[in-house]
């Protein structure tokens, strides 16, 4: 009688179950990752990933994907904030079979539904981060008070402190998709996590703007964290 042997984690560390998702997700090529499917292919299971992290949806959150909903439409800003993580992920524009895994999170036949192919997906994107608004309205019910004739107060850029889609991109690329403290990316470790946040933190007065703004990872954003 043959002996047979299961196929089992060495570990059961967080980040390994993380890593075990991605690898099962990365197999998917792009589908949505079920619970069903999961337990089929994986050395763990969907009941141990519940207990560690409380349900199904923290887990993939915490492997950074997510659980999509059967034909969900994408809007174009989810479209651009993916393709830009992607982009960052890979330090270049990413091809089109490239966003089937993850760090993606909208599969590539959302944007050909919405663009018609994926070079037209990439011009858009291009034509996005070129363009972006320069102020914000004050009142979030702008439209209504337009409407009436009255001009809402706007607020400039620089005294924002969330950081616009187009400005993020121009600071990573500047940047060159690295951390500047580091040197460290994605492309050269996928754990590397990188964000543009202000080198005078929002709190302090620092404005956001490009003289004021840095491509740095978590590790060492945390750190900057701990000393200021």
């Amino acid at each position: 009688m043959k002996n047979f042997i299961i196929d089992r984690l060495e570990e059961y560390s967080d980040e390994a179950l993380i890593e075990e998702i991605r690898r099962v997700a990365k197999e998917m090529n792009g589908k949505s990752l079920s619970q069903s499917h999961f337990n089929k292919v994986s050395r763990t299971s969907s009941n141990t990933l519940r207990r560690r992290f409380g349900n199904w949806k923290n887990a993939l959150d915490r492997a950074g994907l997510e659980v999509r909903a059967h034909g969900k439409r994408y809007s174009g800003e989810e479209c651009y904030e993916n393709l830009l993580k992607v982009w960052t992920y890979f330090g270049r524009p990413p091809k089109y079979l490239e966003m089937r895994n993850p760090p993606s999170t909208v599969g590539p036949k959302a944007y050909i539904k919405r663009w018609n192919t994926w070079n037209k997906a990439l011009h858009a994107f291009y034509k996005r981060v070129a363009s972006g608004e320069k102020y914000i309205s004050k009142n979030l019910l702008s439209n209504k008070f337009e409407n009436e004739g009255i001009k809402p107060a706007k607020i400039p850029e620089s005294e924002r402190r969330d950081i616009r889609l187009g400005l993020r991109y121009k600071i990573l690329k500047r940047d060159n998709f690295k951390c500047v403290k580091c040197g460290r990316s994605p492309a050269s470790n996928p754990r590397i996590q990188l964000q543009v946040d202000h080198v005078l933190s929002f709190s302090k007065g620092g404005k956001t703007v490009e003289g004021n703004l840095q491509t740095t990872c978590a590790d060492c954003n945390q750190g900057k964290g701990d000393s200021q």
